[in-house]
C-alpha cells in the first residue's frame, strides 16, 4: 500500500517537472514571433472530463469462520485462506468541473464513474465430514471433498459518483498538468461468478439394534471411522475390495438410486451467480495527468490513475460450500469485508466551457529602469516592463536607431515583470506591447555606452640607436573587442587597429625614438585619450626608464575574485623599485570590496586581496616583514556603487609605502 502511494506520488512530481520544461524561451535577438496561448486565468471556468482507465486490481480479504455451520463437524478443513489472483480493471468516468478563484488553477467535480473488475476467488484442499440425512431419512457422516480446489472467476460491476478536488496548470501553448483527489460514493457493487468446481460425496453409515430390536441408522461422531459396524461407502474401501469394477458407475448411478447421497466428479448444476456487497462504501482516488492542449478548448489528457475501496458485507447464516449432489454455495457468501485497490493508466479528453477572461494590460513604467550594457560596445542592457500579470506572455515591438525590429515575446515573472534583455547603445522608439489582443506604448528609452576608464598606458624605448623596435601599450581594456589606436609622431597622424588581448592591452610595436603625442583607444564609439610617452634612443641619450604608471594607481579585482588583474603588474613592480631603493621600508596594503554580499562576507573578501597583493610583493623578492596588510570591506568607496564601473574602483588594494610616502 505504501509502495503504491509512493510510486504514484513521485509519477506526479515527475509529470509535473516534465511539464515545466516546455515552457517558453526567453526574448533573444534571434527570437520569432510566436502566438501567445491563453494561460489558465484566461480559461474557461467549466470544464466537461471524459476518462478512460485500465490498470491492476489487488483484493485484501476478510472471511468469516463457516466450520461451525457443519453438524457434528469432523475433520473439517473448509479450504483454508481465501486467494484473490488475476485481477483486472477498467472503466470510465464522466465529470462536470468548476474552477475558481482569479488563476482558476483548483476547483470541483462530480458525476459519474462505471469501472469493471475481473479477478479470480480460490481456495486449496476443501475436504469435510459432517452429520446428514439421506432420502430414506437415515443419519449418515457425508464426506465433501474438492477435486484440485475450488476458483471462482467473478466478474465485478462498480458504479460511483465522484466527488473530487481539482487541479491544473497550464506550462505553455501545448502542455499542461492536471490532477483529481477525491471519493467516490458507491451506488452499486455487483458480482457475478462462474465456477470450475468438481466435488466427490461419499458417505459413511453405522447401524445399532435399537430397543425394540430394530435396526436404525446411527451418527459415527469418531475421528476414526469405527473397524467394526461402519459402511463405507468411499472410493478408497470400494477400489481396495473391488479393483475390477468401475467406482464412477457405483458412485454416480448404484448408490445415488438406492437413496445415498454420493457422486464422484461432480460438476455444481449451479455454477453461476451473483453476489451484491453492501452499498454506500466509501472510495478514495488520485489521478495526476499531463494536459496536451489541441486549443483553448480542448485538452488530451494522459496520465495514470489509483483507487482504493473498502467494502462489506453481511455473511450468510448457515453457510456450507455445498450439502447435496450438485449444489453450490458461492465463495462470496463467506467475505465479510474486502479492501479493493486499482492502479493504471488513464486517457481522457477536457472540454472547457463558458467565456474566456481578458484583463486590461496596465501602463508599463519603464524609463526609470532602463540598464546600460556594461561595456562600451557590449550588446547587455536591458528595459524592463513592470506591473504585469504573471504568466501572461508578451509581444514586443520597437524601432531602434529608427529601423523596425522583429518582434520578441516572453513570459511574465512571478514578480509581474517581462525583461527585453541583450540590447545594444541605442535609441529604442515607439515601444509597444501586446498581451492577449491588447496593446500599449511605452516612452523612448535611450541606452548609453558608458566611459572607458581603468585604464592605464607604458611604454619600452628601442633596443639600439635608430632601429624603430620600441612599442606602446594600453592596459586595463576588455578582452576580444576591437580597439583603434591614434596618435601623432613628427607631426603625421597614424591609426593602428588591433584585437584586446586576453591579458587585456593592446600594443603599437615598430616604434622609433620620439614623442608620441594625443594618443587615443577607441572601441566602438567610445574614445578615451592617453599620456603623450616619449621613446628614447639608448646611444643618443642617457637611458631613460620606461615609464610607469603613478603608484597611485588602484590594484583592481573582478567581481567576488582576489586575482590580481595583469594591467595592474605595472603598479606592484614600481613598488618592488621604491622597496628596493629603500630598504628600510615598509609597505601598507587596504584591501577594499564594492557593496555587493554581505557585510562580514566583504571584510573577510578584502582581507583576502590584501593578501593576494602581498603574496606578489613577496613573489617578486620583497621580505614579508615589511609588508602589512589590512581589510576594510565596502568602506571608503571611490567609485559609484550604483554603476558597474564605479563598482570595480571599488573592488581594489592600495599600498602605502612607509606610511604615507607612497599612496
Amino acid at each position: 500500500m505504501k509502495r503504491i502511494f509512493s510510486l504514484l506520488i513521485s509519477t506526479g512530481v515527475c509529470l509535473s517537472a516534465i511539464a515545466q520544461q516546455s515552457s517558453m524561451p526567453s526574448i533573444s535577438d534571434t527570437a520569432k514571433p510566436k502566438k501567445s496561448f491563453a494561460g489558465d486565468s484566461l480559461l474557461g471556468r467549466w470544464v466537461i472530463d471524459i476518462n478512460l482507465h485500465g490498470g491492476a486490481l489487488t483484493q485484501d480479504i476478510t472471511t468469516a469462520p463457516t466450520s461451525g455451520n457443519y453438524l457434528s463437524g469432523l475433520n473439517l478443513n473448509t479450504g483454508g485462506s481465501l486467494k484473490f489472483d488475476n485481477g483486472m480493471a477498467y472503466g470510465f468516468d464522466g465529470q462536470l468541473g468548476f474552477f475558481f478563484g482569479k488563476k482558476r488553477h483548483f476547483g470541483l467535480g462530480t458525476g459519474f464513474m462505471y469501472q469493471m473488475e475481473t479477478g479470480d476467488l480460490k481456495i486449496d484442499n476443501y475436504h469435510v465430514e459432517y452429520q446428514s440425512k439421506d432420502k430414506n431419512g437415515d443419519i449418515y457422516r457425508q464426506l465433501v471433498t474438492a477435486n484440485g480446489g475450488v476458483t471462482e472467476h467473478l466478474q465485478t460491476t462498480n458504479m460511483s459518483i465522484p466527488l473530487v478536488l481539482k487541479y491544473k496548470k497550464r506550462f505553455g501553448k501545448v502542455v499542461g498538468f492536471t490532477g483529481d483527489v477525491g471519493v467516490l460514493f458507491n451506488l452499486k457493487m455487483s458480482n457475478e461468478y462462474n465456477t470450475n468446481a468438481n466435488f466427490d460425496y461419499e458417505a459413511i453409515y453405522r447401524y445399532e439394534k435399537n430397543a425394540q430390536g430394530n435396526y436404525v441408522a446411527v451418527y459415527d461422531n469418531n475421528a476414526t471411522p469405527a473397524t467394526v459396524g461402519d459402511i463405507l461407502y468411499t472410493k478408497a474401501e470400494y477400489t481396495s475390495k473391488n479393483p475390477g469394477l468401475n467406482v464412477n458407475t457405483y458412485f454416480n448411478s448404484t448408490l445415488p438410486s438406492k437413496g445415498y447421497y454420493t457422486g464422484l466428479g461432480i460438476t455444481p448444476t449451479n455454477k453461476t451467480g451473483t453476489v451484491s456487497y453492501a452499498t454506500g462504501s466509501v472510495a478514495f482516488i488520485i489521478r495526476p495527468a499531463l494536459n496536451f492542449f489541441l486549443s483553448d478548448n480542448v485538452a488530451l489528457n494522459l496520465g495514470v490513475y489509483f483507487m482504493y475501496q473498502p467494502n462489506t458485507n453481511t455473511v450468510s447464516d448457515g453457510y456450507t460450500l455445498t450439502n447435496k449432489v450438485g449444489e453450490y454455495n458461492s465463495l462470496l457468501h463467506t467475505v465479510s469485508s474486502s479492501t479493493n485497490q486499482s492502479y493504471g493508466a488513464n486517457i481522457g479528453v477536457r472540454f472547457f466551457l463558458g467565456s474566456k477572461h481578458k484583463p486590461e494590460i496596465p501602463q508599463l513604467p519603464i524609463t526609470d529602469d532602463a540598464t546600460n550594457p556594461s561595456y562600451c560596445g557590449l550588446c547587455d542592457g536591458a528595459i524592463t516592463f513592470h506591473n504585469l500579470i504573471p504568466g501572461q506572455v508578451g509581444m514586443v515591438n520597437y524601432l531602434y536607431n529608427g529601423t523596425a525590429t522583429q518582434s520578441r515575446m516572453d513570459t511574465v515573472s512571478p514578480f509581474g515583470t517581462l525583461r527585453l534583455s541583450n540590447l545594444c547603445a541605442g535609441e529604442y522608439a515607439n515601444i509597444l506591447l501586446t498581451m492577449n489582443g491588447e496593446t500599449r506604448f511605452a516612452p523612448t528609452v535611450n541606452l548609453v555606452n558608458p566611459q572607458i576608464r581603468n585604464y592605464s598606458e607604458s611604454y619600452t624605448n628601442p633596443t639600439e640607436a635608430g632601429k624603430s623596435d620600441g612599442s606602446m601599450t594600453i592596459h586595463g581594456l576588455k578582452e576580444g573587442l576591437k580597439a583603434s589606436v591614434k596618435y601623432n609622431y613628427k607631426g603625421a597622424s597614424k591609426t593602428v587597429n588591433n584585437t584586446v588581448g586576453t591579458d587585456g592591452t593592446v600594443s603599437v610595436s615598430g616604434l622609433s625614438a620620439g614623442t608620441y603625442s594625443s594618443i587615443s583607444v577607441t572601441i566602438n564609439s567610445c574614445t578615451a585619450n592617453v599620456k603623450d610617452m616619449t621613446l628614447t634612443d639608448p646611444i643618443i641619450a642617457a637611458p631613460v626608464e620606461a615609464k610607469v604608471p603613478e603608484i597611485t594607481t588602484p590594484i583592481l579585482f573582478e567581481t567576488n575574485r582576489t586575482v590580481i588583474m595583469k594591467s595592474s603588474y605595472v603598479v606592484l613592480e614600481a613598488a618592488k623599485k621604491k622597496m628596493d631603493a629603500d630598504k628600510a621600508g615598509e609597505i601598507i596594503v587596504d584591501g577594499y570590496t564594492d557593496i555587493t554580499g554581505k557585510a562580514s562576507y566583504n571584510k573577510v573578501l578584502s582581507l583576502k586581496r590584501a593578501k593576494a597583493v602581498k603574496d606578489k610583493l613577496i613573489e617578486m623578492g620583497i621580505d614579508p616583514k615589511r609588508i602589512k596588510v589590512v581589510g576594510h570591506g565596502s568602506k571608503n568607496p571611490t567609485g559609484d556603487n550604483t554603476t558597474p564601473e564605479g563598482r570595480l574602483e571599488n573592488r581594489r588594494a592600495v599600498m602605502h609605502l612607509n606610511v604615507g610616502d607612497l599612496k
